[in-house]
């Protein structure tokens, strides 16, 4: 299934479109889990219960969650440049690569946030539906990122399995039931963003915060280490710089 084609717009290759069918399913499936949950919480309690997630603030509230998002991410950004600088080194662990972005690169993660803010809203209105008490937090905490986990974790055990188990040795994919090999970072990557979504809502009481710096965070690493050669950049400096 392609759901995003690469082209000028979004001008990552295909391995990328794989991460944008996973997100897009886990996006469908969590709005039919926040449906039910709204039903269930309607006839029980006869509120929807969505009122606990902070979505409604007035906008100046807003532009300081973003703002606070954005120092964030600026400052994730700054101890990886530092590093950079001093060991010739960036953050990465196996194919989860958060590293140095040229003035293309920025571009490109503005447009590819038209996508995941809201696929991440979502994320974040499930993972934090029900409030963790202040006294229990550390144990409920650890068993909300391990529970969200475990889609993507069984996913690549499917596909570690399959491959020491296929009929044509040469062959790496024979009788594969996952494709475990173009979304690898998740294994690492969904744990991080749920386990950011569960502290930014217990700073925050909101989901926004989470929502932006999960999506800045997920910007960066697609547009700093997944490639995009395959579409012509052009060579006048507008098309250099802003990748149309």
């Amino acid at each position: 299934v392609v759901l995003m084609p690469s082209n000028k717009f979004l001008p990552l290759d295909k391995t990328a479109n794989f991460v944008y069918v996973y997100m897009s399913w886990s996006a469908i499936l969590l709005l039919v889990l926040i449906a039910a949950y709204v039903l269930i919480n309607k006839r029980i309690h006869n509120k929807n219960g969505l009122e606990i997630l902070g979505i409604k603030m007035s906008r100046s509230a807003f532009l300081r969650t973003l703002l606070l998002s954005v120092v964030i991410f600026m400052a994730c950004y700054a101890s990886m440049a530092m590093i950079r600088y001093l060991f010739g080194q960036d953050y990465r662990l196996w194919m989860c690569v958060f590293t140095d972005m040229q003035l293309i690169h920025w571009t490109q993660a503005l447009r590819y946030l038209i996508f995941l803010v809201p696929v991440y809203f979502v994320t974040n209105a499930a993972v934090n539906m029900v409030s963790l008490k202040e006294k229990k937090f550390v144990m409920p905490l650890i068993g909300t990122v391990v529970i969200g986990s475990l889609g993507v974790w069984i996913n690549h055990a499917i596909h570690v399995i399959g491959m020491y188990t296929g009929s044509d040795p040469t062959n790496f994919y024979v009788n594969l039931i996952s494709e475990g090999s173009v979304t690898g970072a998740t294994i690492i990557f969904v744990p991080i963003t749920i386990f950011i979504s569960r502290i930014c809502y217990k700073l925050t009481k909101s989901i926004w915060t989470g929502t932006f710096l999960c999506s800045f965070l997920t910007a960066w690493m697609w547009v700093s280490a997944i490639s995009s050669t395959n579409i012509y950049m052009g060579s006048t400096f507008l098309e250099r710089m802003l990748g149309f």
